[in-house]
C-alpha cells in the first residue's frame, strides 16, 4: 500500500482555513485589546471617533477572516490548478 499525499487543491485550501482562523482570532483578540484600554476614555459624543480609532481595524480583520474561509474552496481550486 502506497501512502496517500494530499494534493496541492486541498493543502491549498487546508492553509487558506488556518489563515482565516488565525485573522479570526486575531481580530477578535486586538478587538478585545482595545476595548479593554480604552473603557475609561469612552464618552459618547465621540461615538464616531471611537468607532474608527479602536473597532473599525479589528472588525476589518475580522470580516477578512471569514471572507477568506468562505472563499477557501474558490481559492484553492484557483491555486491548485496547473498553470498553463
Amino acid at each position: 500500500m502506497t501512502p496517500e499525499f494530499p494534493t496541492r487543491q486541498s493543502l491549498a485550501r487546508c492553509l487558506l482555513r488556518v489563515a482565516a482562523i488565525l485573522f479570526i482570532a486575531l481580530g477578535l483578540f486586538q478587538l478585545l485589546a482595545n476595548n479593554l484600554e480604552s473603557y475609561r476614555d469612552f464618552d459618547p459624543s465621540y461615538l464616531g471617533y471611537y468607532f474608527m480609532s479602536v473597532c473599525l481595524r479589528p472588525i476589518l480583520l475580522i470580516i477578512w477572516g471569514l471572507l477568506l474561509g468562505a472563499l477557501s474552496r474558490r481559492l484553492a481550486k484557483w491555486a491548485g490548478s496547473p498553470a498553463d
